[in-house]
């Protein structure tokens, strides 16, 4: 029994390392068009036609191992230093 109770409190654990996934960077695309101003919809639909946030919200995990677009790579994340807000923290170095 004890052993797995470990088994199972190592992978809940784990569970963080596996980031958000394909499904769960479209949940969170999808809340975030539900939540757009109107000037901001329409800003986005300038940039991206018809995509949906909730579709493009993969986008970089699918180039992501693409040599062409490697210099892509620092902003497929955010580090926000501690103390620092995401504004305050600026752009990515390449």
């Amino acid at each position: 029994m004890k052993r797995y109770f470990l088994v199972i409190t190592f992978f809940v654990c784990s569970l963080e390392c596996f980031s958000w996934g394909q499904t769960g960077h479209r949940v969170v695309g999808q809340i975030a068009e539900w939540n757009l101003t109107s000037k901001a919809r329409k800003n986005i639909a300038k940039i991206m036609g018809n995509e949906s946030l909730a579709m493009a919200s993969n986008y970089m995990d699918f180039i992501k191992s693409d040599p062409k677009y490697r210099h892509l790579s620092p902003w497929h994340y955010a580090t926000i230093p501690t103390g620092k807000t995401y504004e305050a923290a600026g752009t990515p170095e390449e």
